[in-house]
């Protein structure tokens, strides 16, 4: 068995050495095996991952990762093996390096290298595969040089792969041991699987623990959601606490800065760069963004639809929203501004119609609208609690107006000022904001655990919210 093995391996080293070998090969083979050599490579990994905050648990876990091959590879599993080297028992080949001592099996260069390159993924994809790239081409560079085998490569990259994984596994294990310390008396920790949550600071008085409470009840789902009020300084500290939760929220001001802590992002996500859900599913956080989800299905709850002609107040980050939404579904869309927006209106359309051929989308000022619309969406803090006398367009300007159905984005109060004043104006189909803010919370729940919700489901959720108003 034996015999056969290296008689195999033999074949395919002296195949690679006919077919492959060149002098510009030569020294390319040369540089990379030396670049590993005495493990100089996870040296200087270690030691520039040392200067960048993010990366020192990655650091650690490369160079415990690389001791742990050189315990049970160089230490160990080579002096199990005793295999010789190839080209002591090719004694016809004459390598172009060194005369490496010691045993065969396995390859240390190569463990060494992939167990790096699974230390790096686990923490940095993107990373981690040129990590795993360049330890291929060094495994191949011994193969290349006569000094290994190829079934010592394979030993060595299992062996890497095990070391990494194991290494990265101890690493993060002690991070969360240090985190509870430090954050005893602060964050509750749980050894609960079933752990959400809302980040913010301040939060103040969110209603997302009692909504997200109602739904894992209807749901059926045994689960604890936690306020999770986080001043800035201690954000990025608090990450690898975060990626231990099943899930969470996110609200102001996290909502661009809990990017970094993503693996990868939603289409969502992308679409507004803005991240205000996370699902951690097997040591992966992805980023979603479920406003604009919740908006559409308040939307639809109301027996609207965003295809026809829309009216839209508003045109900050909300409103950015909810206009391209609107015109993603097909709408014909008029964005209607104070003075002061203008510049900010016509950038968004520009961002539209570049981002959208056939996209159907104009502005004007509040004052001047008028016209047939289906529905008309208010994104504007205008008539918001405690200011609940105010409205963003006045009653003359209403009048101009024929609508099929408003939806407003405030839900403090129940009823705004322009909410009254399009109801008296006969239009049956209105809706405030508690509906998208219970809408987007079990869109989450759907992300995290597949749960789905019934729109008179929402609709009693919101109902029960808006009393605790």
């Amino acid at each position: 068995m034996i015999e056969s093995i290296t008689a195999l391996d033999l074949s395919i080293l002296d195949f690679i050495r006919n077919t492959l070998s060149s002098p510009v090969a030569d020294i390319i083979m040369k540089c990379l095996t030396y670049s590993i050599e005495y493990g100089a490579m996870a040296i200087l990994v270690f030691i520039v991952m040392m200067f960048v905050k993010k990366m020192r648990k990655t650091g650690f876990a490369v160079m415990g990762a690389t001791l742990s091959v050189l315990l049970f590879g160089e230490l160990i599993l080579k002096h199990i093996v005793c295999r010789p080297r190839p080209f002591v028992v090719n004694s016809a080949i004459d390598i172009i390096i060194k005369a490496p001592s010691g045993f065969s099996f396995p390859s240390s260069h190569t463990a060494t290298c992939f167990a790096m390159a699974t230390a790096i993924y686990l923490f940095h994809k993107r990373l981690g595969i040129i990590a795993y790239i360049y330890a291929a081409l060094v495994a191949f560079s011994r193969m290349y040089l006569y000094v290994h085998y190829p079934s010592d490569i394979f030993g060595g990259v299992i062996l890497g792969i095990c070391c990494g994984i194991g290494a990265t596994a101890l690493v993060k294990l002690i991070c969360k041991k240090r985190i509870r310390s430090r954050t005893k008396g602060a964050i509750n920790m749980t050894e609960d699987k079933n752990v959400f949550g809302i980040l913010g600071h301040p939060l103040g008085h969110t209603l997302s623990p009692q909504i997200h409470t109602r739904l894992f009840e209807i749901s059926g789902e045994q689960a604890e959601y936690k306020i999770l009020d986080t001043p800035p300084e201690k954000l990025t500290d608090s990450f690898e606490y975060f990626k231990s939760l099943t899930g969470f929220n996110i609200t102001i001001p996290y909502k661009i800065d809990i990017i970094k802590m993503c693996d990868t992002l939603d289409d969502t996500a992308k679409r507004y760069n803005s991240v205000n859900c996370i699902a951690n599913v097997n040591g992966v956080s992805t980023g979603y963004n479920t406003d604009c989800t919740g908006f559409t299905k308040a939307v639809g709850a109301m027996g609207m639809t965003l295809t026809n002609k829309v009216l839209l107040l508003g045109c900050g980050g909300v409103g950015r929203m909810m206009a391209i939404e609107a015109v993603r579904e097909g709408g014909e869309l008029t964005i209607a501004v104070r003075d002061a927006d203008i510049p900010v209106a016509k950038a968004l359309c520009e961002e539209i119609k570049q981002n959208y051929n056939s996209a159907k989308v104009g502005f004007c000022l509040l004052s001047e609208v008028k016209g047939d619309f289906d529905l008309m969406v208010n994104a504007t803090p205008v008539g918001m609690y405690p200011n609940t006398d105010a409205s963003p367009l006045t009653e003359e300007t209403l009048g101009r107006i024929t609508l099929n159905g408003f939806f407003d984005a405030i839900y403090n109060p129940r009823e705004t000022k322009l909410m009254k004043m399009v109801s008296d104006k006969g239009v049956k189909k209105v809706s405030g904001g508690m509906q998208m803010l219970v809408w987007q919370a079990a869109v989450a729940h759907t992300i995290w655990s597949g749960a789905e919700y019934t729109a008179e489901q929402v609709q009693a959720i919101s109902d029960e919210m808006m009393r605790l108003v």
